[in-house]
């Protein structure tokens, strides 16, 4: 699942971050999701910031 638009409050967020901060957006648009269904989740840095130039938006992924 990818997750576009969230704010990276911390640069060096740790994967149990980005799981909790996943579960907290499922939980709030009411899809019942537990941390042992997600593999994994981890930020993706959008073309912008790969390129150097500063970005507002982040993209986050669930392997559900």
């Amino acid at each position: 699942m990818k997750i576009v638009g969230v704010p990276q409050t911390n640069e060096k967020e740790r994967a149990e971050e980005t799981t909790s901060l996943c579960l907290k957006i499922f939980k709030k648009i009411g899809v019942d999701v537990r941390e042992t269904d997600i593999d994994i989740a981890h930020r993706i840095p959008t073309r912008k910031k790969m390129a150097g130039e500063d970005s507002e938006t982040t993209q986050l992924f669930a392997s559900l």
